[in-house]
């Protein structure tokens, strides 16, 4: 079986370097492995850049110096692990650029999120990194944001000029990426869906204690992948845990109280007594209501791309109209607070 690596980001070395060894596995079991990286492709901005927290607007220098990273470790993978393949920059020719620059050139703010290519919604797919990192949930956006967005849109067209030559060429017979929700990842995925080829995902693992030492592999993407893990649950409801299990969910825990992950969105856990009844003033004989909220990005982004859909209506518009109903109804309830 010929499996394409599409691994554009080899700067993030946690991410590569894992990649690199699942490759490594599928090669010594048989596989035929194509292993392609970006060559500075992307160099006006990228997830690794932004992993590296380099700002969209820092000098050239700060970016390229992550484009240097991304060079030295990309080559140091292709020649430890003998994988063969090519970047995005020996793929794309001049006339793809041109074709590149005249799209970006003729799109606005209105036409983005409409605008596709063989059938593909690039527009949409390019605005997940985008939206994220500029926590948005519309598309009002200041001149500078909008230079951000189109950059998003330009890489992402180089990936969808690259991707299709790939599929031309090599005909694989499954796609791996890491973090499939990444715009020029997923746009190489879904060429690949488009083709009957199955593409799948790897991430690091979900408990925090140990979350770079262990890696979750799936069809499609994380907002597909959680679904079915849940949907499966029912099989193993009356299977016990282990010592060793129970542990690993202990840990997960015990991390997110210490709050040293930036995933834990949260300051560690209080040393001291707090008492929420005195600070708030709530009666004896009220009962208190704990209102947790959801966090607009990762959804709106996880929608924008196509990942995430609702299955139902929301009853509200915002979150704001829910606060408002939610506070108009306690405001009869004295046994509430």
């Amino acid at each position: 079986m010929k499996i394409l690596f599409f691994a554009p980001h080899s700067a993030i070395w946690v991410h590569a370097f894992p990649e690199a060894l699942v490759a490594e596995a599928l090669k010594q079991g048989g596989h035929e492995i194509v292993y392609v990286t970006c060559g500075r492709k992307l160099q006006r901005y990228c997830v690794a850049m932004s992993a590296y927290r380099v700002a969209p607007a820092a000098p050239d220098m700060n970016k390229l110096q992550i484009c240097d990273l991304c060079d030295a470790r990309k080559q140091i993978i292709r020649e430890q692990f003998g994988f063969k393949g090519c970047d995005m920059s020996e793929l794309i020719t001049s006339e793809d650029e041109c074709h590149v620059e005249e799209i970006v050139a003729g799109i606005t703010r209105d036409s983005l999120t409409t605008f596709e290519l063989n059938g593909l919604a690039i527009g949409q797919l390019a605005l997940y990194q985008f939206m994220l990192l500029r926590k948005r949930i519309n598309m009002d956006l200041s001149v500078q944001e909008w230079g951000e967005c189109l950059n998003e849109f330009r890489n992402a067209l180089y990936a969808f000029y690259a991707a299709k030559k790939l599929m031309d060429q090599e005909r694989p017979d499954r796609v791996v990426v890491y973090n499939g929700l990444y715009s020029v990842n997923r746009v190489c995925c879904k060429l690949a869906e488009q083709r009957g080829v199955p593409h799948y995902f790897m991430h690091a693992g979900g408990n925090l204690s140990n979350r770079l030492q262990t890696l979750l592999l799936g069809r499609g993407d994380t907002f597909q992948y959680m679904p079915h893990c849940v949907e499966t649950y029912a099989k193993f409801t009356q299977v016990p845990c282990t010592g060793r299990l129970l542990k690993l969910v202990t840990d997960h825990y015990l991390e997110l109280l210490r709050g040293r992950s930036h995933f834990v969105y949260s300051s560690r856990k209080s040393t001291g007594l707090f008492d929420t009844r005195a600070r708030f003033g709530v009666r004896p004989a009220q009962k208190l209501l704990l209102v947790t909220m959801g966090s607009y990005d990762e959804e709106v982004a996880a929608e924008m791309v196509g990942a995430r859909h609702l299955l139902a209506p929301p009853l509200f518009p915002t979150q704001i109209e829910w606060i408002r109903a939610l506070l108009g109804f306690v405001k009869t309830r004295s046994d509430l607070f």
